[in-house]
C-alpha cells in the first residue's frame, strides 16, 4: 500500500470550505516518490440555485482549474494524480448536476489529462462508482474524521449500565434553519414540548448564505412563520449560548449534550428523496459514535439504509414505520408524534430502555469503525488501479 503525500491547491478562485489538515485525504505524510494533488469543492460551487453563481456562470462553460506546471509534469511521469475532493458533500454531483463533471472535464481537456490522472471523492454513500473520464471512490468526509472519544464513552456506558436519570430526554442539534427544520421546531414550540429537552435552532437572519437568498427570499420564508417563533430564535443549548455544534464532534461543550440527554433527534440536511444519493451526515454518525439511540427525520427509508449498510435501528423500542412514508411531511408528522411520545415516559423509564439499548448501540459503534476503514481502502484501492494503469 503506498504511503502519500499530499499537496492542495493553493491558488483556488473558488474559495471552498478550507479542510486543511482536517481533509481526509491528509494521510501521514511519507517521503515516496507518489503523491496526490488535492481541488477541494463544495456544495456552493457545484450546485445550482436562483440566487449564487457557479464558476462555470462567473466565468462561462470553459472554467477549469488551475493546475502548475511542476504538477503536470509529476503528472506525466505517473508520480501524482489529482484528486477532486466533494467528500464534505452527500449529495449526488453525477446525475443530478452536471457542474462538477463539467469542471473535471474542463480541466482535464485543458490540461490533456487521461481518466488514470483523475479521481473524484463523493460522499454520497450512493453514488455511482463507473465514469468514462474519471475514477470515483466513496469517501464521506465524516464517516473519516469523527472518532470515537474514549472518556465520553467511558462515561456513557456508565451512565447507561448503572440506568442513571439523566438531567434532559431528548437532544435535538439544528444548527442551520432550513425550511424544514424550521417547521419542525415550530411544532415543538407551539406545543410546548422543548421543557426537558436540549433543541437548538440558528436565527435566519444569520444564515441567510444557507438560501443563497436575499432579503426578499428571507422575507418570503418568515411569511410560512408566525413571529412569536421567530422571535424565540435563535434557542441556545446551556448559559453558555452553545449554538454551533462543532462538525466533527470535537468540543467537550458538545459533548457533554449527549452525557445530559438520552434520545437524539436527528433533523437530516435534506428529507426529499432522488433516488441516487444517500444523504446521511455527521448528524447521524455522532450518536453512534456517543452510544446514543437517535430518531431520523432524513430522505425516506433512511434506516432502511442504515441497517442494509450493517447498523441496526431502535425499532424494538417504538415504531419506526414512518421512514417508509415518501412525504417528508407526514413523515415529520409521525417523528413528531415520537418525540410527544417520549416525553410521556419517566426518567427511569427512559433509563431503563436506554439500558436494554446497549448492545443494539455497541454493535453500532463497531459498525462505524469498520466503515471507517472501508471508505479508506476504497480510496488506497482506486489510487493504486490508478498508479498501476501504465
Amino acid at each position: 500500500m503506498y504511503d502519500y503525500s499530499v499537496v492542495f491547491l493553493e491558488d483556488n478562485i473558488f474559495n471552498p470550505v478550507k479542510l486543511g489538515e482536517s481533509s481526509f485525504l491528509s494521510f501521514p505524510r511519507g517521503k515516496g516518490l507518489r503523491y496526490l494533488y488535492v481541488i477541494q469543492l463544495n456544495g456552493v460551487i457545484c450546485t445550482k440555485n436562483p440566487f449564487t453563481k457557479t464558476p462555470l456562470d462567473r466565468y462561462g462553460n470553459d472554467f477549469y482549474c488551475t493546475i502548475p506546471a511542476d504538477i503536470l509534469n509529476d503528472i506525466k511521469n505517473n508520480k501524482c494524480k489529482i484528486v477532486f475532493d466533494y467528500s464534505s458533500e452527500t449529495n449526488d454531483a453525477l446525475v443530478s448536476s452536471q457542474i462538477l463533471v463539467e469542471l473535471i472535464r474542463n480541466t482535464s481537456k485543458q490540461y490533456g489529462l487521461q481518466k488514470k490522472d483523475i479521481m473524484l471523492c463523493t460522499g454520497n454513500l450512493k453514488s455511482v462508482k463507473e465514469h468514462d473520464e474519471f475514477y470515483i471512490a466513496i469517501s464521506n468526509f465524516y464517516f473519516n474524521l469523527i472518532t470515537e472519544d474514549n472518556d465520553l464513552l467511558s462515561q456513557q456506558r456508565h451512565l447507561i449500565k448503572s440506568k442513571t436519570s439523566r438531567e434532559k430526554k431528548c437532544l435535538c442539534l439544528m444548527r442551520k434553519p432550513r425550511p424544514h427544520r424550521l417547521s419542525f421546531a415550530q411544532i415543538l414550540f407551539k406545543q410546548n414540548l422543548l421543557t426537558d429537552n436540549i433543541v437548538t435552532m440558528g436565527a435566519l437572519e444569520t444564515h441567510n448564505k444557507l438560501f443563497g437568498m436575499k432579503s426578499l427570499a428571507i422575507a418570503d420564508i418568515k411569511n410560512s412563520y408566525t413571529n412569536e417563533f421567530l422571535e424565540s430564535l435563535p434557542w441556545v443549548a446551556d448559559s453558555n449560548n452553545l449554538t454551533v455544534a462543532d462538525a466533527l464532534m470535537s468540543t467537550d461543550k458538545e459533548k457533554q449534550l449527549y452525557l445530559d440527554t438520552s434520545i437524539n433527534f436527528i433533523i437530516e440536511s435534506n428529507v426529499e428523496f432522488s433516488g441516487i444519493e444517500l444523504d446521511i451526515t455527521e448528524k447521524v454518525i455522532k450518536p453512534i459514535v456517543a452510544l446514543q439511540p437517535f430518531v431520523l427525520l432524513g430522505q425516506p427509508n433512511s434506516l432502511q439504509d442504515l441497517k442494509q449498510m450493517g447498523y441496526k435501528t431502535f425499532d424494538r423500542w417504538w415504531d419506526e414505520s414512518y421512514d417508509t412514508v415518501a412525504s417528508s411531511k407526514i413523515r415529520m408528522h409521525y417523528v413528531v408524534e415520537l418525540f410527544k411520545y417520549i416525553q410521556s415516559l419517566s426518567n427511569n423509564q427512559i433509563a431503563e430502555m436506554y439500558h436494554d439499548m446497549l448492545p443494539t448501540l455497541e454493535h453500532n459503534l463497531a459498525t462505524y469503525k469498520q466503515q471507517q476503514q472501508h471508505y479508506l481502502d476504497d480510496i488506497y484501492q482506486t489510487l493504486e488501479v490508478m498508479f498501476d494503469d501504465k
